[in-house]
């Protein structure tokens, strides 16, 4: 099968794929684990170990890419992505008020194809903007949540601005007065396909960074989370009593 390996490099795997027989135009076969797929190439794992491939369609044998074609629990292919998120924060003092501030959130983000040679299939982006309540300082609100669907062709770049909102608080946070409200604090990001499977998530908000990296159920919740619903500081959902 080495004639129609072309091996792109060493990497894990994020998907997961059914275990089908390969076939080149030669007649060479391979049991493979079938990773992702596109109108053009075919990523596939094979062997005991976690190397990776991506070979053109064009040099399998028509069944194969039929059988390819055919199945319908293979990931499709992406290209690799470059995301860049851009917030923006104007503060405003109320009129007649010496504390009350109004702060103006502005957001984009920016999705960079960085294949020369793979369209995205579609992706979708979500934005979640984070205010920290100013009395009680543990409690986080989410202030927007934006969602996006991209396909940036090749060596392309999606940009979305979306819509500023305006968010107030009580600048004076240690004074005995505090009525509080909520500061933009941090956003978090995530990049996901259409299997709800998570490409990319970030935040540069240290105590969220931290919760991400914990992993676990988060993620999932991230991806429904609502605008108005409290966290704390480790994105744990939250009620008043």
């Amino acid at each position: 099968m080495k004639t129609i390996i072309l091996l792109l490099g060493l990497s894990v795997s994020l998907f997961s794929g059914p275990i089908m027989e390969l076939k080149n135009k030669q007649g060479k076969t391979l049991q493979a684990e079938i990773l992702g797929l596109n109108p053009k190439q075919v990523r596939f794992r094979s062997g005991t170990n976690p190397t990776e491939h991506t070979v053109p369609l064009s040099s399998l044998s028509e069944e194969t890419i039929a059988a390819l074609q055919s199945a319908e629990n293979i990931p499709a292919l992406h290209p690799e992505y470059a995301t860049d998120i851009i917030i923006g924060k104007r503060r405003k003092k109320q009129k007649g008020s010496f504390y009350r501030v109004d702060q103006t959130i502005t957001s984009a983000i920016k999705i960079q194809n960085k294949s020369l040679e793979l369209d995205s299939p579609g992706i979708n982006a979500r934005l979640l903007i984070f205010g920290q309540d100013q009395k009680e300082t543990q409690l986080h609100q989410v202030l927007a949540a934006f969602d996006y669907r991209a396909e940036p062709e090749r060596n392309k770049t999606a940009e979305k601005t979306f819509e500023p909102f305006v968010t107030d608080y009580d600048s004076d946070n240690e004074g005995e007065g505090n009525v509080g409200g909520y500061k933009y604090v941090g956003y978090i990001f995530l990049l996901f396909d259409d299997s709800g499977k998570i490409i990319e998530i970030k935040s540069l908000y240290p105590d969220f960074k931290k919760a991400l990296a914990e992993g676990g159920e988060l993620t999932t919740q991230l991806k429904t989370m609502a605008k108005g619903t409290l966290t704390t500081a480790n994105l744990k959902p939250f009620q008043r009593p």
